[in-house]
């Protein structure tokens, strides 16, 4: 029998030592959820796509899979976004897309548009 290692990317183990990190230093099962998503935002996991500094690592999208399977794995269950200020099906966008995801929207009359969509 062959045992084949994989090598993890740069990227890919930089995510790794992160999430590592806000597991161990935010366990799921004893930390509040409101702590617990603000520590993975702070640590660049809530969106790895978006920039440095607002709560992403710069990364590419498919990353954020990595974080979400070690994240639920640990117990937490769901993440909740505002969505829709584009007038497009949610699907169509991260975070609003990515499994887990709860996505919440301002919703009024039909063919009115909400106070909460942006101009």
């Amino acid at each position: 029998m062959t045992v084949i290692e994989s090598q993890l990317t740069t990227d890919e183990q930089i995510v790794s030592d992160l999430v590592d990190q806000l597991l161990a230093e935010f366990p799921p099962k004893t930390t509040s959820p409101i702590q617990f998503l603000g520590a993975q935002f702070d640590k660049g996991l809530a969106w790895v796509h978006i920039p440095v500094g607002h709560g992403g690592l710069g990364l590419n999208p498919k990353m954020q899979k990595a974080v979400n399977e070690r994240v639920f794995a640990a117990g937490v269950r769901a993440v909740v976004v505002a969505a829709g200020n584009e007038r497009e099906d949610v699907a169509k966008h991260f975070p609003a897309s990515c499994q887990g995801v709860i996505s919440v929207a301002s919703n009024v009359i039909p063919r009115e548009v909400s106070k909460m969509v942006r101009a």
